[in-house]
């Protein structure tokens, strides 16, 4: 073994015996948990979103928002008598969707009822808590604002537990030698 690989491991092994353990059992690993607004029936629903026929979605506020910054939404505005203060609520943006679903004659817009789901990212794993948070520094334009480390517990997998063990416990500076 290269002496620059014991030196990781070293280095490695002082990391995972100091960092916060943030009451988690070991065999100890950090993943990435991230949010998602997941679709509901609206009587079960944590807020609203818009959802347009290309994807795009909005909260209530940002829907509005962008209704006023298009010009060609201006005759909606108009019929529905609404002023500039109004302030955005369930009621007002269903009735803004019926009425520009209407003027279109198709459906270019739908109001859902979501939930703000936390979940595990994919493909991640991390043995220490500084990597997976230089993950999200580098990475952040796949991430929303909430994404944040997460600790987790190989759980019954023996396997893990016993590399972490030794990882923690083995006497990597006797291998310089």
């Amino acid at each position: 073994m290269k002496a620059e690989d014991i030196q990781f491991l070293i280095e490695l092994q002082e990391e995972l015996n100091t960092q916060d353990k943030l009451c988690q059992a070991d065999p100890r690993f950090w993943v990435i948990r991230d949010y998602k607004w997941v679709l509901i029936p609206s009587e079960y629903a944590e807020t609203y979103r818009v959802y347009d026929n290309e994807g795009e979605d909005w909260s209530l506020d940002g829907f509005l928002d962008y209704l006023r910054d298009e010009d060609s939404y201006d005759d909606v505005f108009e019929k529905l008598e609404i002023p500039d203060d109004a302030v955005a609520d369930f009621d007002l943006i269903d009735s803004i969707v019926d009425q520009i679903n209407v003027d279109s004659g198709v459906h270019d817009f739908e109001i859902f009822g979501v939930v703000d789901e936390p979940f595990i990212v994919q493909d991640t794993m991390f043995l220490t808590n500084r990597e997976a948070k230089e993950h999200i520094k580098s990475n952040y334009y796949h991430y929303t604002s909430r994404v944040h480390t997460y600790a987790m517990t190989a759980w019954r997998s023996p396997q893990v537990e016993r590399l972490i063990n030794i990882l923690q416990k083995a006497d990597f500076n006797q291998l310089l030698s």
